[in-house]
């Protein structure tokens, strides 16, 4: 009787589920309501998001605000197009940011080399940088009828960039046992 991937370097689980090895596999293929309930890999998935989300979010509202401080805020309301370039520099600085974490520190506490980091930050965490960033993009809209982010909206964009994502990652995590950090 075996724990869940996560839960059993912990040697517990605080869903209390046990799980037979040979069935490990087939319960977490087909997620069910058990397949969520791990704490642990929640706690684990909820830090790595909000990595993810500090970086999003710096290089999103970074450009955000150099583009307000200089004028150029009718950009952002005549051009749909334009609205890529704080979307793109978000997942850019996240990328930058995990990539440098992994060579750090690595997955298993092991620096990796630069294009191995690199291309693990990629893989494993693009989806989640892309869900991220429309979510904030979208609750911004949502919130001001356009792209007129301010003091205001900041909280809600961050809170549905974290949210949005959580269930992809907290997925990731517990089916095939790995993250990006």
């Amino acid at each position: 009787v075996e724990f869940c991937n996560l839960c059993s370097m912990l040697g517990r689980c605080a869903s209390r589920l046990i799980v037979p090895r040979s069935q490990l596999s087939r319960s977490i293929s087909t997620p069910s309501l058990r397949f969520w309930k791990c704490k642990h890999t929640w706690k684990k998935a909820s830090y790595n998001t909000s990595v993810c989300l500090f970086g999003c979010s710096l290089g999103e509202l970074s450009t955000l605000s150099l583009i307000y401080t200089t004028g150029h805020e009718h950009l952002l309301t005549t051009s749909s197009i334009f609205w890529l370039v704080p979307l793109a520099n978000g997942i850019l600085t996240s990328v930058f940011l995990e990539t440098l974490i992994l060579m750090r520190k690595g997955t298993q506490e092991t620096p990796m080399p630069f294009p191995v980091a690199l291309k693990t930050a990629l893989n494993m965490s693009f989806i989640s940088m892309l869900a991220m960033e429309v979510a904030m993009a979208g609750a911004d809209f949502c919130l001001t009828g356009g792209f007129n982010v301010n003091l205001v909206n900041i909280p809600p964009m961050l809170l549905a960039g974290f949210l949005f994502p959580l269930p992809y990652n907290y997925y990731r995590l517990k089916k095939f046992g790995r993250s990006c950090h």
